[in-house]
């Protein structure tokens, strides 16, 4: 049983970094705008991530699931030439997960809450995070962070779905390209550590500054991880649809859904784990 419980940990961590990336970094820009928000903009980000796992393991299947209900304030301090101040607070973080039977909940309300992940999430809730955006609206980091990397288990995947920091503008902010008009495409591409992310957007609908995009895209992972003294290599196809509503004038996005639909296989002392994967991600933006 803790063999098992070891997997599902390194699993967890596996689809932290795909989960993350999915919603991060929009890769390379053709002719897209620039960002232009004033000091003193807030915005509050409303999102929920919805994620079933399946694996087949010595004859027995094993499932894990998380529900993540998080709410964050995202201001804008400061701009100075292209760069800009910001800060962002996670105010409210709702979790239920449940692996293998074993249920795990988290309620930021709840303040006589004393288990582990409580314990986890006490610096990441309603502790404000002073950070420097450029005009792509992508976090500048102060310096290189290895730290996602040398997270384990349940704590990656809590923090990929509602406590990193670095991803915050990929709900707030989509660059289009100037001047888009009905029936429009283009395309961008992510290829980080391990993961190749290549996603296709069509303008859907307009109405005055307001674009209805679809996107649909694939991921491919090949990751090498390690954790609790196991290496394992995770190799996933994952298949993207969403849709998201965008402001065309200011690139702030309004609503966003996202499917992530997963296949593939986990490696790990001498074994070849198959496994699915199901990850459903909505956010909403309000300016204040």
């Amino acid at each position: 049983m803790n063999y098992k419980r070891s997997l599902l940990k390194i699993v967890s961590c596996g689809l932290a970094f795909s989960i993350t990336f999915t919603a991060a970094a929009q890769g390379k820009k053709e002719e897209k705008n620039k960002l232009s928000v004033q000091a003193g903009q807030k915005f509050q980000i409303d999102n929920t991530v919805k994620t079933v796992t399946s694996m087949e393991m010595m004859g027995q299947q094993m499932d894990m699931s998380a529900d993540i209900t998080a709410v964050r304030l995202f201001e804008v301090k400061d701009k100075k030439e292209s760069n800009y101040k910001v800060v962002s607070t996670i105010t409210k973080l709702v979790t239920a997960a449940n692996a293998m039977g074993q249920a795990m909940s988290y309620d930021s309300d709840k303040k006589e809450d004393t288990s582990e992940m409580a314990r986890m999430m006490k610096d990441k809730v309603n502790v404000p995070v002073e950070m420097e955006m450029n005009d792509e609206g992508k976090i500048i980091p102060a310096k290189k962070d290895t730290a996602a990397k040398d997270k384990q288990g349940i704590e990656a995947m809590m923090t990929s779905m509602g406590a990193d920091e670095t991803a915050v503008t990929d709900d707030l902010f989509l660059l289009v390209p100037k001047n888009i008009k009905l029936g429009d495409t283009w395309s961008d591409s992510v290829i980080a550590d391990g993961l190749k992310t290549y996603r296709d957007y069509t303008v859907k609908s307009l109405q005055g500054n307001d674009a209805t995009l679809t996107l649909s895209g694939k991921q491919l992972m090949n990751k090498v991880m390690e954790n609790m003294g196991m290496e394992m290599t995770m190799t996933m196809e994952n298949k993207l649809t969403g849709e998201i509503l965008v402001d065309a004038k200011n690139n702030v996005i309004k609503q966003r859904s996202l499917t992530v639909d997963g296949t593939g296989n986990m490696d790990v002392m001498g074994q070849s784990v198959p496994m699915t994967m199901k990850v459903e991600t909505n956010s909403a933006t309000k300016s204040l």
